[in-house]
């Protein structure tokens, strides 16, 4: 087959793959519920990422809508009217500035004004007894209280909680980041920002702002994700819009942080120092001319697993 022909090949193959695709996202689209809805959670794969109903890097589980009894989940919310709103931001009382769940709430109020152009405060829970009208903003007491059913412990770092009850609006999750996915996830989902890149965005205008009935509890399968590309990797601030937690996006603190692998490559000393374990086992380490090498600037690991490592437990890791 001459070179043209392969390249003609190619097209046709290329174009029948994107007119695969689109039909099945169009398929999978036209089934998904809306979003505005009270929602449980529900098995779902694969989901069309394009859409933009979920964020999280796992496609495991999507939300379904589920009938509440009671008029807690069946209010319509109004966040702001003509650029103006009668909503306080509630934090927990006594948190550190570089807390996630304070950076939740600026980030909430930051892209809030943008949209609605209204002002909403930030206050702590012990300011806001007595007021009606809240949006609460990670693991308080109070959105404890009017969250029996969930458990926690099971969100782990990352999961996410979205619900209304009664006048109020819950965002909050896991600690660290959850929260701050909450929030950045309501804003994406509910409200209709996009981030397209570390520059580029669309903020909507909304000086009218309601929401109806939400319950969304969610915890993404994968737990480490990372894009490992420039702009992530160059401004953390972004990936956390990506829901991106891994070891070469450096998060900040106050952002939820990410996850640290212990030196990441080039750590075949730190996971086996040679001062504990090379007098026992001098095989494990490099050979020249006939000797055992434990200079670090010249040893390397063969990536061999000796008959003598097998189930031993080193430093953080199983061999």
């Amino acid at each position: 087959m001459s070179p043209r022909s392969h390249g003609q090949l190619f097209c046709i193959s290329l174009v029948l793959v994107f007119v695969l695709a689109a039909g099945g996202l169009v398929s999978l689209n036209a089934s998904l519920p809306p979003l505005n809805d009270s929602l449980e959670l529900k098995s779902f794969s694969p989901l069309p990422i394009c859409k933009g109903e979920n964020r999280f890097a796992s496609a495991a589980n999507y939300l379904q809508p589920k009938k509440q009894k009671g008029d807690n989940y069946s209010r319509v919310l109004t966040l702001a009217e003509n650029g103006r709103t009668n909503y306080s931001i509630v934090v927990a009382s006594g948190l550190s500035s570089d807390d996630p769940e304070i950076t939740a709430a600026r980030e909430l109020k930051n892209y809030l004004k943008q949209v609605t152009g209204a002002e909403f405060s930030i206050i702590s829970e012990q300011a806001a007894a007595g007021k009606a009208y809240k949006i609460l903003i990670g693991q308080s007491k109070s959105v404890k209280r009017l969250l029996p059913d969930i458990n926690w412990d099971a969100l782990g770092h990352d999961g996410i909680i979205i619900r209304t009850v009664g006048d109020s609006l819950i965002l909050a999750g896991g600690k660290p980041r959850g929260t701050i996915y909450a929030v950045y996830t309501f804003l994406e989902d509910i409200v209709g920002i996009r981030w397209w890149t570390s520059t580029e965005s669309y903020v909507p205008t909304k000086k009218t702002l309601r929401i109806s009935k939400l319950n969304t509890v969610y915890v993404p399968k994968i737990l480490y994700r990372e894009a490992f590309y420039e702009d992530t990797n160059a401004n953390p601030l972004f990936a956390v819009k990506l829901k991106l937690n891994g070891h070469f996006t450096l998060i900040p603190k106050e952002y939820g942080g990410h996850y640290s692998i212990l030196g990441w490559c080039h750590t075949f000393y730190s996971l086996l120092p040679p001062a504990i374990y090379f007098a026992k086992h001098p095989e494990w380490y490099s050979e020249i001319n006939g000797k055992r090498i434990i200079d670090k600037n010249i040893s390397r690991f063969s990536y061999i697993i000796l008959p003598s490592m097998r189930g031993f437990t080193g430093t953080k890791i199983l061999l």
